[in-house]
């Protein structure tokens, strides 16, 4: 949680910026700007002459720690986008096979509700995550983030799980927002199809009301004088109106997208050192075969059943890939039908900085030498 101190000069520089910000005098404005630009001079001259201090360690933790805080809250900010329009996409689905929206209500509804969700907190850090990659503020962000993991006291503050998720910060919020747009662009496509179908309807009920006219305008006698001069609602247009197509010429037509879309499948090529770092890191997992090759030995000089239990303790598991190789035992184990109902705790100490314990609840199995005699990790 954010400390007191650090919430009391949130608080403080919040009030300054609203004072100035919802003040109408224009003096105390201009006084408030020439302070402010003085105090830039004054840094800027002392930062020239070497003579600038960094944060103290209390300090610089209180901000860390605040920066993560905020940062994974924006992924709540994003998943409660995406869940505003997966709402919305439900509510017009209903609307519309209920037949209480007509095709101008739908569209005046999606857009109302656009604007919205625009002008809702979490719509407003969407927007400007999206501004910021429109205009490449994110790769200066990125790199900053970076530079600030790099210092010392950043290991000191935060866990190595938090510096993890503070690293692949961007590439997350990238991929939230993705889910955010395919979700709106989902909506979007129903309204679209919703359009698309009324309009062919009302298109074949216009041809079905031209066909029945012809129709019965082959049964009236026009040789006939008195049906001539029969009074007609239909005021004569023909003369005054001669540009319009004459009614032979209306036909009914198949709705037809003009999309066209050719996929790019030309070779793409990289300069793998241009590539960041986060990429690599993703890409890093447990070696699979290795470790099933290392288990399978370490079974076959074994005389008993092994639980997981008590292959970590012949067998530790590696700092980094915990998950995986405990994931890859239990596959095992569901392979060869050596898997019980029960559960176990077994404890695991990551050599960090931090020291951390971290304690997994797996189920009990008893993998066996035999097992895997003509077993590969293919089959699993």
């Amino acid at each position: 949680m954010t400390s007191t101190a650090s919430r009391l000069q949130t608080v403080q520089s919040e009030i300054e910026k609203a004072y100035i910000r919802l003040n109408p005098n224009q003096q105390e404005r201009e006084q408030y700007l020439q302070k402010q630009i003085n105090l830039l001079h004054q840094e800027l001259t002392n930062v020239k002459n070497g003579d600038f201090e960094l944060l103290d360690t209390h300090s610089s933790k209180e901000i860390l720690q605040n920066i993560y805080e905020l940062a994974m809250s924006l992924y709540h900010d994003f998943r409660r986008v995406e869940d505003s329009y997966r709402q919305m996409d439900k509510e017009l689905r209903e609307k519309v096979i209920r037949e209480q929206y007509h095709r101008g209500q739908v569209i005046h509804t999606l857009l109302d509700y656009h604007d919205e969700l625009i002008s809702t907190p979490e719509g407003r850090v969407f927007q400007g995550f999206n501004h910021a990659l429109q205009h490449n503020h994110i790769d200066e962000l990125n790199h900053q983030i970076k530079q600030l993991i790099a210092y010392g006291i950043s290991q000191d503050s935060l866990t190595p799980t938090q510096l993890f998720n503070l690293s692949t910060l961007i590439s997350s919020l990238n991929k939230e927002a993705s889910q955010v747009i395919r979700a709106k662009q989902n909506m979007e496509k129903d309204v679209r199809s919703f359009i698309q179908t009324g309009l062919a309807t009302e298109h074949h009920r216009v041809g079905d009301l031209l066909n029945q006219i012809f129709k019965e305008a082959l049964n009236i006698d026009w040789q006939d004088n008195s049906t001539k001069h029969t009074p007609s609602h239909l005021p004569p247009i023909a003369i005054e109106l001669n540009k319009i197509a004459s009614i032979e010429c209306f036909l009914i037509h198949e709705y037809k997208t003009d999309d066209n879309h050719q996929l790019n499948l030309d070779n793409q090529s990289i300069d793998l050192n241009s590539v960041d770092s986060s990429f690599w890191q993703a890409l890093d997992g447990l070696d699979r075969q290795d470790w099933f090759d290392k288990t399978k030995a370490l079974l076959s000089q074994s005389d008993k059943p092994l639980s997981i239990a008590d292959l970590h303790q012949q067998l530790p598991i590696p700092d980094n890939y915990d998950l995986e190789a405990i994931a890859l035992w239990i596959e095992m184990a569901c392979r060869t039908s050596s898997i019980s109902d029960t559960y176990e705790y077994i404890i695991l100490k990551r050599n960090t900085n931090h020291d951390e314990l971290w304690q997994f609840k797996v189920p009990v199995i008893a993998l066996k030498k035999h097992h895997f005699d003509e077993l590969s990790l293919d089959d699993i």
